[in-house]
């Protein structure tokens, strides 16, 4: 039974005619926001005032040095949408929500300033969901799965400091002591082969995928004191198509890929991947699963389903799958049945081994 709430705001929205119509207009308004929070964060808006706030508009236009009639008009938008508020004296401040997920400084878990950065990025994707809905797959001349897409060295960039989080959960469910060798397979920023690194000191990591995106990891993790660099590898390849150096390995990490591709293709490279790990080799998979119940649980739930729809525009035979249907494609390869967790905020865990 899904939440009352959700039953409640059902029941307003379709009985209430201005709340039809608000819901509407909010959706639309919702997508410009968007653009806005973008634009105030490579502006600088959020940090000035983090810094100096509270600042009235022309102060704001001098210190980000943009006119004043703009200004005004982003931060007109943007109190209304909850993002700033103003003293008593006229004068603009971040909002809490801004102050603790739209400023520098953050804790990475919090920091949500990349995921508005690849919304943006998406946006092109998205304005073609109809052409894809029709088709049932993306029309784009280059969709997401072509090689050495400049998406995912974007993607690499921006979404490193967020993957910190779900990399220590990926590293706490390793086995106690474990002092093996690990293979990251679409290694993207490198942060989960670098926590692997960071928090088993007996640990020895390759990092395989496209060389443009292993180009982002290398420069994260010289750039990082907390990296023995001497313990890593990085390996540029297809992993459908290349061997990795040093199989058979202990355990095989796996984030954020499965989703570009068709399940038979997933297949092949699950058993690939089970080739490639020794007897009782652990496989991690990390990626976004959408919920198999026709409502939503809690808030995550709703952007897991607004995912398949982004997959549909981008790739041309990749699904977001939910956790069962990996876990099937993961016995057909060879490996045991498999557990799921969920991670913060949108992200699946799920762990197999081989048997």
């Amino acid at each position: 039974m899904p939440p009352i709430s959700t039953i409640a705001s059902h029941y307003f929205v379709k009985w209430h005619p201005v709340a039809r119509q608000t819901k509407v207009a909010q959706t639309v308004a919702g997508f410009q926001t968007m653009f806005q929070l973008s634009a105030a964060i490579d502006l600088g808006l959020f940090d000035t005032l983090k810094l100096k706030g509270p600042l009235s508009a022309e102060q704001l236009a001098d210190e980000l040095r943009a006119p004043l009639h703009s200004i005004r008009a982003l931060v007109g938008a943007l109190c209304e949408s909850g993002y700033l508020v103003v003293d008593g004296f006229g004068r603009y401040l971040n909002s809490a929500t801004s102050l603790h997920h739209l400023t520098s400084g953050l804790d990475p878990s919090k920091d949500m300033r990349p995921w508005v950065s690849l919304m943006v990025k998406l946006a092109p994707a998205l304005a073609t969901m109809t052409d894809a809905l029709r088709q049932g797959s993306s029309v784009l001349e280059e969709p997401g799965e072509t090689e050495q897409h400049p998406l995912w060295t974007h993607f690499a960039k921006v979404t490193g400091p967020m993957a910190i989080s779900n990399a220590r959960s990926v590293v706490h469910d390793f086995p106690h002591g474990f002092a093996g060798s690990v293979l990251d397979v679409a290694a993207g920023s490198g942060q989960y082969a670098f926590e692997v690194v960071r928090q088993l000191p007996k640990s020895r990591v390759t990092l395989f995928d496209f060389e443009n995106v292993l180009d982002v990891a290398r420069a994260v993790g010289e750039a990082d004191a907390t990296v023995d660099m001497k313990r890593v590898t990085f390996f540029p390849g297809n992993a459908f198509t290349d061997t990795p150096p040093d199989v058979p390995y202990d355990a095989v990490i796996i984030t954020n890929m499965l989703h570009l591709f068709s399940a038979d293709a997933n297949l092949g490279l699950l058993k690939r991947v089970h080739s490639w790990l020794k007897p009782g080799g652990h496989v991690f998979i990390v990626g976004i699963c959408p919920p198999t119940t026709p409502y939503s649980l809690w808030e995550g739930q709703s952007m897991m389903r607004a995912f398949s729809l982004v997959i549909l525009a981008m790739t041309r035979n990749g699904k977001a799958y939910s956790a069962t249907e990996i876990d099937d494609m993961l016995q057909q390869a060879g490996f045991a049945k498999s557990t799921s967790t969920n991670l913060f905020p949108i992200s699946t865990l799920i762990v197999s081994k081989t048997v």
